[in-house]
Parts: structure tokens; sequence; C-alpha cells
């Protein structure tokens, strides 16, 4: 006696077989970005045999291919980003290209610390920080010619030496006898007055008197830190 024959519709239409190779691709794919790969041969199978596969052998495979994810996924870790961190999360260019390139030396540290903001860690995230700003407070006062030691010197001392360098500025209140500014070296010192000001601000957010950072910080603490630190980068980047 022969076997009847599938009925037209256990097969799969040209539609859906479409739409399971779609699905087979982009689960395939999102696998091994996370680094797992023992699946893709049994979803390839799967993708194969599409074409003339029964409807319940098709439901059966991506059952079983989901079981697959399901126990594969048990071994792996994920961390969580939420939507308003993640444009601080691994960003080589925080705060900005030229800010990028000009401190190319300490650029990573820009970056890891926005990276420990986005992960909530943000103690951290203000020691990355502590390091980016030793480096270059140390630039802006040789620009000045200030004697600054960031290691040893309290944040009131750095300021001093800021704030006296550009007073003897020409332009400034203690510029030499007789000296006359030019237009330039106005604008000149107007910029690194800017900039001594939004050094100040990172001194006040700071809230420790020396630039080796406090105990703790909050997210609150390290987001001022943060923006403060980038608006005093970005206002040296043609200074230094």
């Amino acid at each position: 006696m022969t076997a009847a024959a599938p009925a037209p519709n256990t097969y799969l239409t040209e539609e859906e077989r479409g739409d399971c190779a779609m699905y087979l691709d982009f689960v395939d794919g999102s696998l091994k970005e996370i680094d797992i790969d023992s699946i893709s041969p049994e979803i390839t199978r799967s993708k194969n045999g599409l074409q003339f596969g029964l409807r319940d052998k098709v439901r059966w495979q991506i059952e079983n291919i989901t079981n697959r994810i399901m126990d594969e996924l048990k071994d792996h870790s994920f961390l969580h980003i939420k939507t308003e961190r993640v444009a601080f999360y691994d960003q080589p260019e925080l705060f900005g290209p030229d800010v990028g390139k000009k401190f190319g030396k300490i650029n990573n540290e820009i970056t890891n610390a926005g990276t420990c903001f986005a992960l909530e860690q943000y103690t951290p995230c203000v020691f990355h920080l502590m390091r980016v700003m030793e480096e270059c407070v140390q630039r802006f006062g040789a620009r000045l010619k200030a004697p600054i030691d960031v290691k040893n010197e309290s944040w009131a001392n750095i300021m001093d030496h800021v704030n006296r360098a550009i007073e003897k500025m020409p332009g400034g209140p203690k510029a030499a006898h007789g000296a006359k500014a030019t237009a330039r070296q106005k604008a000149r010192r107007q910029r690194m007055a800017l900039a001594a000001s939004r050094l100040d601000h990172v001194r006040i957010v700071w809230r420790n008197d020396v630039m080796h950072p406090k105990a703790t910080y909050d997210e609150t603490e390290a987001l001022n830190v943060l923006t403060s630190v980038q608006a005093f980068l970005e206002s040296i980047v043609k200074l230094v």
C-alpha cells in the first residue's frame, strides 16, 4: 500500500521559508557577536532544509535551536547599560575628536572614565579623570610658565599659580610696567582666563582639597566632574 503524500498545507510557503531563513540568519549573527559558535552548524542545516521542509519538522528544528540557545546562555553573564548611558560607553572620542587628537596620550583614560560612568562605577570614573587632569593641568601650567606640582600641591595652590601667571600676561593687572598688549595678546589672555575659570569649576566639583579624588563619588558628583573636566579640556585644546 503506497503511503499518502503530505497535504499541501504541511509544507512551508515561499514567504514562510524566506521569513525563517531571515530569522535564522539573524539568530546566527547575534550568537556569533557574543562568541557562541557551537549552534551555527545546526542553524545551517536547518536553513538548508527549508526548501523542502515540512512545517512540523521546521517547527521542531527551531524549537531545538531555541532550547540549545537557552542552555548556552546559562554559561554566560551580560552587563546591561541603561539607554541614557550608552553614549558614555567605550567612546574613543568621548570629549570630541579635537580633544582626542590633542591629548592622545591620555585619551584612553577619558574613554575609561566614560565607560565607568556608563557602568555606574562612579568613583573609578573620577580616578581615571584624575590621571587626565594631572597631565592636562601640567601642560596648561607649562604653557603659562607657572610652577605647578599636580601630585603634591593643593587645588588652592594650583589656582594661585595659574591666576598669578595670567595676571602677569600682557594686558593683565600685573603685567610688566609699560608693556602694552596687542589685540592678539589680549585675546590669548582672555582664552587663558576662560580656561582658568573652568579649571576652578573642576576644583569646586572635585570636592577634595587636593587633586587626588576623595574616597567615594556618587552619580551626581561623578557627572559634575566628568562634564567640568570636558569643559576645561575643550578650553585648552588650542592653547597647549
